[in-house]
């Protein structure tokens, strides 16, 4: 099993103990808690470039406009994911959730096949198809339409893809993407402390140690994700990143 494997289940590992973490600030507004992450996210970049560098891709990325659009709209749906997420954490809808992550891989399967031109094996549709029914049997007995899990198993996707088409560095990537939602996440945070709906000083010194920690917990996870998404070969695995053949990408890199 090589690094990018080992990567990916380590970044699921991860997000699957995450609910725990995320279930203890449930008394914070969903979008503070985005904002929050954002912010202790960027302040975590800072020493881990400074110690494995990255700062010159980061330059060199703002001056092609089309590679910064690219990372933006990774930004944006990372963002958009957490906020599904974390809503459906705090607002008790785990299991919906939980759902999505299982959507996922198929959602990713569908992009790779249909937007990257990816051929399956028929071993490998025959995986697909049970892992479909399987999820299609556990939406059966969901009791309502399972929107939350399509919207994060939608984005997630897309984000997926999105990255897999980076040319940046795991590290310097994430920042990238993490640094260009800072400031509307210091505004918007500026904004409901202004009007004394700020979580953060307003509860106990618990939960702003918690809220500061939502730097680390959410940069680990994701920059596990982003080295398996870069490492792991398409034509080996169908796994939990949008992959495709390197071929595919030799014009982008």
């Amino acid at each position: 099993m090589d690094i990018g494997h080992l990567c990916g289940i380590a970044a699921f590992v991860m997000w699957g103990l995450l609910p725990i973490y995320w279930k203890q600030l449930d008394a914070i507004p969903s979008l503070q808690l985005v904002a929050h992450r954002v912010i202790w996210s960027s302040l975590t970049f800072v020493p881990l470039l400074w110690w494995w560098g990255g700062w010159r891709q980061i330059a060199g990325v703002l001056k092609r406009p089309g590679e910064l659009a690219r990372h933006l709209a990774a930004a944006v749906l990372v963002s958009a994911n957490w906020l599904g997420f974390v809503w459906g954490v705090t607002h008790g809808r785990m299991i919906e959730c939980s759902l999505g992550y299982y959507l996922t891989p198929l959602a990713s399967v569908l992009l790779g096949v249909t937007v990257l031109g990816e051929r399956l094996r028929p071993g490998q549709w025959v995986a697909v198809g049970i892992a479909a029914a399987g999820v299609g049997g556990i939406a059966a007995g969901y009791h309502e339409f399972p929107w939350i899990a399509i919207y994060l198993a939608a984005t997630f996707s897309a984000y997926g893809l999105v990255k897999k088409k980076g040319t940046l560095a795991p590290l310097p990537s994430l920042a990238l993407e993490t640094v260009l939602l800072l400031l509307p996440a210091i505004g918007y945070l500026a904004t409901e402390h202004a009007a004394q709906r700020g979580g953060f000083g307003s509860q106990d010194a618990a939960t702003d140690l918690l809220l500061a920690a939502a730097g680390p917990a959410t940069v680990a996870p994701l920059l596990c994700f982003t080295v398996a998404v870069r490492r792991i070969r398409s034509r080996r695995s169908v796994c939990c990143s949008t992959s495709a053949r390197r071929s595919s990408f030799s014009s982008g890199r």
